[in-house]
């Protein structure tokens, strides 16, 4: 993926050792994510909940749903109090708790989180911290700039 004049590569697989060797790394975070967005401008990373976008029907507000990264380091945790008020706000399936309905970058670089009510929560992707929305509809589109 191509991001102004950078290149950015993902790796998320164990090489084969005839493989050639991937370019030097920038930075990375430790561990194993199956639900990860990367910025556009490849320094900040997004892990989301190990469930994705469930929960356990256990689960308390306190739980950590997205672990906001910068350049390799943690700099924020978002729990789901951090969305929430209330556990009842939380949308039941058969086994679990929906905790959003969708999620990842808007054209302006920002994180934003669609609670299952519809409204946008929106993240400023460096330091995790809330932002308010840039441009109309901050869910509107959730992919990369032009």
């Amino acid at each position: 993926m191509a991001s102004g004049d950078r290149a950015l590569a993902w790796i998320a697989a164990p090489a084969c050792a005839d493989s050639p060797l991937p370019p030097p790394q920038i930075w990375s975070v430790a561990g194993w994510h199956r639900w990860f967005f990367v910025s556009y401008d490849g320094e900040s990373l997004v892990v989301g909940h190990e469930e994705m976008n469930l929960v356990p029907t256990w689960v308390t507000l306190a739980e950590p749903v997205l672990f906001f990264h910068r350049r390799g380091g943690l700099v924020r945790t978002v729990a789901l109090s951090d969305l929430y008020r209330r556990k009842s706000q939380l949308q039941k399936t058969v086994s679990h708790l929906a905790w959003v309905g969708s999620l990842g970058f808007n054209r302006a670089g920002q994180f934003v989180v669609e609670r299952i009510d519809g409204r946008p929560a929106v993240f400023a992707a460096d330091t995790g911290l809330p932002a308010r929305p840039v441009g109309i509809d901050p869910l509107q589109p959730l992919l990369p700039k032009d």
